[in-house]
């Protein structure tokens, strides 16, 4: 029996980067809390969250995203699972985002018990929302 999975990376040709050099960070008064993880080696992914509008990436629309305590964002309506380490190759649950991927605990020793908490804040009107995680 063999197992065989393929894994096509995003090509960058398919987007246009630009650059803005005056922009501010999102304020993130009263976001939401979608995942709080005191333990991130034992944490599930969050549950599913709406995008609060269409998300299109590498050509397929995406209304729906969760989020782990690894710093890994999955779109689609399947939640990212549990125990994504430190290999992709492993344990690959595309489409997903992994900007902050690895080591969100917020303590600096890991021996010790510390907190990731992640928050998300949809602000705008449609069609120019923009959803900060």
């Amino acid at each position: 029996m063999f197992n065989i999975k393929s894994v096509f990376p995003q090509s960058s040709t398919n987007y246009t980067f630009s650059y803005y050099n005056n922009g501010l960070l999102t304020d993130m008064t009263n976001a939401e809390t979608i995942l709080v993880s005191p333990d991130m080696y034992n944490s599930n992914g969050s549950n599913l969250y709406d995008i609060g509008f269409t998300f299109v990436f590498m050509g397929k629309a995406y209304n729906k995203f969760s989020v782990s305590p690894w710093g890994i964002l999955k779109l689609g309506y399947n939640k990212v699972g549990s125990n994504i380490g430190y290999n992709f190759s492993f344990n690959l649950q595309v489409p997903l985002l992994a900007p902050f991927w690895n080591d969100l605990n917020s303590v600096s020793n890991q021996s010790t018990t510390g907190t990731t908490r992640i928050i998300k804040k949809l602000e705008g009107v449609e069609p120019y929302r923009i959803l900060t995680v």
